[in-house]
Formats: structure tokens, sequence, C-alpha cells
């Protein structure tokens, strides 16, 4: 989930140091840290030597600017009831080399249209144990090791909700870009995902366990790179097909609102063939409806079309709750909306259909910008 756009423009930004320092400052006071509007770094460009990505000793934590450990899973309870969850540690190091985190975790019942999110803070080293990853923020959890990766989170609100899962990837790792690594005018990242990780654990919501068991994606980015507010941003999807097949599609807006860039990364069946990269112009995303948000006023794009000529594929993807808006412990510049979808269509001439998780940025308009029609 990567942002590249032009250079030159003046506009309020936030940029990996200013994340690093807005989340700084949240937890030190916690209370949602502020935006702040920074000039660009002297020297954007990328690294001159990408090196190949290594797993699993890439899955631990790396000295970079920003990096990011993100989930997303579609679960089913013993009582039958489904759930998406959405989990994601923050990494970013201030100015002084301290590391603060910021920790997003929600849950979402398409049953009842209902979604809830909760949000932790933390300043200074959380790793604390011998695994690759083993990440304390504010009480919650995230260990990768040999076993797998492991997620302890809880919600604070109505849903009264904790949830533990332990996930294990069941196809290859997808190396985004062909090889894991992305450079452009803003920066660079590594960057990779784990499109199906089987899933199972414990939901415990309102004092009662409920075993619960599914399929998970997993994103891991780390680099040196911006990330930008409205109009800035982007579409990014994780589709998982019931033929066994997995789906990442990004799409890029620059300064201007204007679709600039795109690229996807598709897996066959069972992980085979191989990965697959999609360039511009490989794939189309129509935005068919909106919905627009009665927390930030933001109008995001709530249903869609996307067809992938080359797969022979033409899908539909809708929501299954309107207001899945993440608006606790990031900056106002980084609100974003990261909720569960329905997908149908065809293939081939033959029905399909699948789950998947849509994260939208860059639609939150702050009060120092200009109003109008945000840009789908």
């Amino acid at each position: 989930m990567w942002l590249r756009h032009r250079p030159g423009r003046t506009l309020r930004t936030l940029s990996a140091l200013a994340f690093a320092a807005a989340l700084a400052a949240g937890a030190a006071c916690s209370s949602d840290p502020p935006a702040r509007d920074v000039p660009p770094p002297s020297d954007p460009r990328p690294t001159a030597v990408p090196r190949a990505v290594s797993l699993p000793a890439d899955e631990a934590e790396h000295s970079s600017t920003i990096e990011w450990w993100y989930y997303n899973g579609h679960l089913e309870a013993e009582d039958g009831r489904e759930f998406g969850f959405h989990f994601v540690v923050f990494q970013a190091f201030t100015g002084g080399g301290l590391p603060v985190y910021s920790a997003q975790f929600a849950l979402t019942d398409p049953e009842r249209r209902e979604h809830e999110a909760s949000f932790r803070l933390a300043a200074g080293a959380q790793q604390d144990g011998p695994d690759l990853v083993n990440l304390q923020t504010g009480g919650w959890r995230l260990t990768i090791g040999e076993s797998g990766h492991t997620v302890q989170a809880s919600l604070e609100g109505t849903a009264n909700a904790t949830l533990e899962l332990h996930m294990s990837p069941s196809v290859p790792a997808m190396l985004h870009n062909g090889t894991g690594w992305i450079g452009g005018p803003n920066g660079w990242t590594y960057y990779y995902s784990w499109p199906r990780m089987t899933s199972e654990g414990t939901l415990t919501l309102d004092e009662k366990d409920l075993r619960v068991t599914g399929e998970a994606w997993m994103d891991h980015q780390w680099g040196d790179f911006f990330i930008l507010g409205y109009p800035a941003g982007w579409q990014w999807f994780a589709v998982q097909l019931d033929d066994g097949s997995s789906l990442m599609l990004q799409e890029f807006r620059d300064i201007e609102g204007k679709v600039v860039d795109a690229f996807g990364t598709y897996s066959g069946p069972a992980g085979k063939p191989p990965s697959r990269v999609l360039a511009p112009g490989e794939y189309t995303i129509q935005v068919l409806d909106h919905w627009r948000s009665p927390n930030t006023g933001a109008e995001y794009p709530s249903r869609w079309r996307i067809t992938v000529p080359p797969l022979d594929l033409d899908i539909g993807i809708a929501t299954v709750a309107e207001d899945q808006e993440i608006t606790g412990g990031v900056p106002p510049a980084a609100i974003y909306w990261e909720g569960k979808v329905e997908v149908t269509g065809r293939q081939r001439d033959l029905p399909v259909a699948g789950n998947a998780y849509v994260e939208l940025t860059g639609y939150v308009i702050l009060p120092s910008q200009p109003m109008g029609r945000q840009n789908p």
C-alpha cells in the first residue's frame, strides 16, 4: 500500500518523519496525534542497489523510516456467525531515533452491518522476545516466529471483543513488482504479502469465547517514502477468490487527484502458477457508488467494478457495511477506510465469488484544504 507522487507542489502533507513525530506526541498524551505541515526531505531518491527480499528473515523489523505489519481476515465462528477483522502495527522513527508505534484493530459484523475499531499508541522499543517479531503496543501483541503469526487485540466499545488469532501461510509469498522492491520519485519501499493464511483462534464477545477459523491476508512494507493526504492517496484491494487464487490491485492519485499509477499482483490457485505482475493498463477499476462519512465528511467509494482482461476476470465489489472508517491512532491527514467487502462476478464465462478487503486513503478534507468533490 504505497503512494507515488509528482514533486514540486505545496499541500498539506504527512511525511514519514511527521508521522513519527505525530505518533510520539500521541503516545505521550494518549490522545489523537495532530497533523503537521512539513517540507519534503532534501533527497527522496530510492536506494541505489535494492537487495532481494529474504524470508523469513525479512519478517522482522527494519531500521527504515517507516514500516508496518498489516492483517485482514474473514472468520467464521462456531455458532455460524461471520466476521471480518483488520489489524495493523505502524512503526516509525523520529529524528532522534526513537521508535514510535500506532496499532489499529477493527471488527466487522456483516450480518448486523456493524463495525468497531480501537487503537493503541506506544513509544520506545517494543520488541521483547526471541521471535522474529514480538511487538507489544499498549497491551496488544503481534508475534511472528517459526510457528506462524499470532495477533492479540481487543475492543473497548460496545462490542467488548477480544481476538487471539494464529495464522500460517498456506501459499507462497507475493513479491510485489516481481522482486518485492518498488522505487519512485518520493522514495523506496520493500513490499510483500502472504495472500492466504490459514487462521484459527478465539474471539471473545461479551465474555463468551467463540472458536473461529478462516483465512487471512498479511502485508509487510518498509522503506523511506511519503504518505500524503487529500487528494493524493490510493485504492487498494486484497481479493481472495474461491477458486484459491489471490489478487492485489492498487491505484494511485497524485496531488491533483488524478490517477497516475497502478500495479497489481496475481497468484493462481494453490499459489501456482507463480505470481504474475499486472502493469498499468492491464486492469480497470470503475467506481459505481459512494458513501459519505458522518464522522469526517469524506466521500468514499463504496461499490466497484474491476476488470482484468489478461485473466479474463470481471468482478463486482460491494461493502458489507458502509462505515468502516479508521479515525483513531493516526493524524487527521492519514485517516483511512479499511473494510470487508463482497466479491461476485465471472471469470472465463464461469461464475466467481470471494472475499476481499479494501483500503482507501486520502479522502478526508482537512479544514485548511479546499472543499469539492473528491476523486475516486
